[in-house]
């Protein structure tokens, strides 16, 4: 067991389901298109309800802000600064004006883009990231060093291909996770994940269309809609160069069907097979792309019921259809 590969250590730890990630505390700078800098105090998270993705609370420490410029960006959109560098578009969602002099003025806002810390055009070495809710499979052995007793356990599977390979490895505590998931519902990460090249540095744009095509994939092995998320730049020295808090699509938790909770991969990785075909196929034109988004996104909708029982025959249908006439036509 020596020689068997360390399991991936999770680059966004969650304990419990629907846990509050925290960002940031502390000072940032609320900066709109046009009108005043309003610089706060507070908090940043990543959120899972009521809306997920990025959110703030705090405090305004400014004492140049006017009523009228807080009301003006109730409407519009605005960005973040930490350390004078933008973050991501935000909305306001709530606003508490002071009353009594001991008294601050009170926000809150979610964000509703894309969002990253650091500098995001940089390339790096390897991307790492994590995967909400993504069912259990038996893949290949990786050991964890910081257990003593039985150390090793099937928990990794790779998808390769000539340019690049993406690993996960689904987290120790799996099934403990699990079982979290079955009592309490929403969101917990249960995978972790790692994107590198096989030569040179790996940019942002072009991670961004892997990965694109790799959720489909994943959401396609397990029959309800997956992403990877928190993805982090990792340097060739081991630092991170920038951390990527959007959000990306990804269902709250429901028990559903899976073709493939039955299908080992601990001696052939089928699975990576399939995902060497399916990224041929993604990359051979944009109507083939189009095509394949929409099978998944009719299977996954159908496979959750979407629109009840007689609703999912239809976009199961709609699905093979279109699948028959790929096949056909060539």
């Amino acid at each position: 067991m020596k020689d068997l590969p360390q399991i991936l250590a999770p680059c966004i730890e969650m304990k419990y389901p629907n846990e509050d990630i925290p960002i940031h505390g502390g000072q940032f700078l609320l900066v709109p298109d046009s009108g005043e800098k309003i610089l706060m105090s507070g908090n940043i998270n990543f959120t899972w309800f009521p809306s997920t993705g990025l959110s703030f609370s705090g405090t305004i420490i400014s004492n140049t802000f006017t009523k009228i410029a807080i009301r003006k960006m109730l409407s519009d959109e605005f960005s973040i600064h930490l350390n004078d560098t933008p973050i991501g578009k935000f909305l306001l969602t709530n606003t508490a004006f002071k009353i009594g002099e001991n008294e601050n003025t009170k926000l809150q806002g979610v964000s509703v883009d894309q969002c990253c810390i650091g500098n995001c055009s940089e390339a790096v070495e390897k991307i790492k990231f994590e995967i909400c809710n993504f069912h259990s499979f038996i893949g290949q052995k990786v050991t964890n060093p910081q257990i003593i007793e039985k150390n090793y356990a099937p928990n990794r599977i790779e998808f390769q291909n000539k340019g690049f390979t993406l690993t996960i490895d689904r987290h120790w505590h799996y099934k403990d996770k699990w079982q979290a998931l079955k009592e309490t519902g929403g969101y917990l990460t249960t995978c972790s994940g790692e994107l590198k090249l096989v030569q040179g540095s790996l940019s942002k744009e072009e991670a961004t269309k892997i990965l694109k095509s790799f959720n489909f994939f994943l959401s396609f092995l397990t029959g309800s809609r997956v992403s990877v998320l928190f993805q982090h730049g990792i340097r060739t020295n081991g630092e991170i160069a920038w951390k990527d808090y959007s959000m990306n699509q990804v269902q709250r938790f429901k028990s559903v069907v899976s073709w493939t909770k039955k299908i080992h991969c601990r001696e052939k990785n089928y699975f990576n097979e399939l995902w060497d075909q399916f990224y041929t196929l993604w990359n051979e034109d944009e109507e083939t792309r189009e095509m394949l988004m929409l099978i998944i996104h009719w299977y996954v909708e159908a496979n959750n019921q979407a629109g009840r029982v007689e609703g999912s025959i239809v976009m199961a249908q709609a699905a093979l259809e279109l699948l028959f006439n790929r096949i056909s036509s060539r």
